[in-house]
This record gives structure tokens, sequence and C-alpha cells, in this order.
């Protein structure tokens, strides 16, 4: 008889346990989010031919999210002139919970809509609008 290895780490991370709160409402109709921030770091030389030190420059948060086109149009008809790219900046609170059960929160500080567009085709099903944030 073959006996399985012990799990490792219990439980994986996973977007089942994703929630995300936008201007004080719980969404539900998101799809995807994907957020980072790239710092420019750039190498100092000296003499010789090695690097001496670095120094840490701009700090470029970006973001991206995904959602149902209904909730899109939820957004829309709170917007000023319904245009999304008008709703003044607000946070997003991202939370999960880890490996080790604990919940963990990121918050994505004053950020706004920056476009608003459909794309569907043949063979789709829902339709998704991604929004650059």
């Amino acid at each position: 008889m073959e006996y399985l290895p012990p799990l490792i780490n219990g439980k994986a991370e996973e977007y089942a346990d994703i929630a995300i709160v936008i201007m004080n409402q719980k969404m539900t109709g998101f799809t995807s989010i994907e957020y980072m921030d790239e710092q420019d770091i750039e190498n100092v030389y000296a003499a010789g031919a090695n690097v001496n030190a670095r120094v840490h420059g701009k700090v470029k948060p970006t973001a991206k999210i995904s959602f149902l086109s209904a909730s899109m149009a939820a957004f829309q008809s709170v917007a000023p002139n319904g245009r999304i790219q008008q709703i003044p900046e607000f946070d997003v609170i991202v939370t999960y919970v880890d490996t080790a059960y604990i919940t963990r929160v990121h918050i994505l500080k004053n950020v706004r809509f920056k476009n608003n567009g459909r794309k569907a085709a043949t063979g789709d099903g829902a339709i998704v609008v991604d929004c650059d944030i």
C-alpha cells in the first residue's frame, strides 16, 4: 500500500478566499484583481568596475481589476455623468486567508478608475470588463 505524503503547508492560498471592498461596499462581481508596486533601483559606480552602492527612486504602483459587466454598470450609475473615471479617489481593501489561516489585508490607497470599456466575442460567456486602476 502506498501512502501519500502529509500536507506540508496545510492550506493553499486560493481565489475563493479573496474578498474586496470598494467604496465601503463588498464586491461580489469581480473576476480578477492584480496589483503590485515597482521601484526604480539604480546601481552607482565609483572607482573600479564594480557597483559601489545603489540608489532607490520612485515607487510606481499599478493595479488591474476585472468586473462582470453588471457590476461595472452599477459603478456607472453612481458616477458623475456616468463616467467612472470621475469617481474621486477611493481605497480598495483586499483580504484573504493565507496558508497559516491568518487573514491578510492589503489596502490599495487613493485608487481611481483609469478606463471603462467592453469586449465580447462569439463563444464568450459572461461579459467581463477589465479596468486599470
